[in-house]
């Protein structure tokens, strides 16, 4: 049987094996039954990995039968692993008789806390989309510059909790190098590149007014 980190959802005191829901971002899924709830309703959310260790050495569970137990290693010994385990694209694996396995453990990592806190940074900053405000002293408009990878953007808004903005540099090279994404600009006529990554990749993350006429 393969294992690897599972998730799990705890919704009014039952526990659920769970996933993100596909397409309905930010919700979570509870299995079996597939229904979508979105995270504020949920007492908890969270990943589990397990480990345990073969000869004194760990590994990250990724497999166990009746009698064996597979694993990735997670030790820094080189002559263990090139010894004893497999070696793969990164890293290597090995697989043992159960019985010699010691130490299980199990780690869960909160995915609900992560989660939450990001909906309140979209939410303080309205999603990093352009706006046109009406104050008592006229009309202003309202809109978010970052870079990424060095480069500058203004924000389009935000795609399941990631950022969206057009590159706003002038180098073709840059857009390659980054695999840019290529799009119609608003006009109809002209193409744009973008970029859709995680908030915490942008740096100088700008919010700024311009008052209107």
């Amino acid at each position: 049987m393969t294992t690897g980190p599972a998730q799990f959802a705890v919704f009014r005191g039952a526990t659920h094996p769970a996933r993100p829901a596909a397409g309905h971002w930010p919700c979570v899924e509870l299995l079996p039954g597939g229904d979508r709830l979105p995270p504020e309703r949920l007492d908890a959310w969270y990943a589990v990995r397990r480990t345990f260790r073969w000869r004194g050495e760990p590994f990250e569970l990724t497999g166990r039968t009746a009698t064996t137990v597979s694993g990735h290693y997670l030790g820094g010994d080189r002559e263990f692993a090139e010894r004893h385990l497999g070696r793969r694209i990164t890293g290597h694996r090995g697989t043992f008789p159960l019985a010699e396995a010691t130490d299980p453990e199990e780690h869960r990592e909160d995915l609900l806390g992560p989660l939450l806190a990001l909906l309140r940074r979209l939410a303080e900053a309205d999603h990093y989309r352009p706006a046109t405000r009406t104050a008592p002293g006229g009309r202003y408009r309202v809109h978010w510059t970052f870079r990424w990878q060095g480069g500058p953007f203004e924000a389009l808004g935000t795609v399941e909790g990631r950022i969206k903005g057009v590159y706003t540099g002038g180098s073709q090279g840059f857009a390659d190098a980054h695999q840019l994404d290529r799009e119609p600009a608003p006009d109809g006529t002209h193409a744009r590149h973008t970029a859709t990554v995680d908030l915490d990749a942008v740096t100088d993350l700008t919010r700024h007014r311009t008052d209107l006429p």
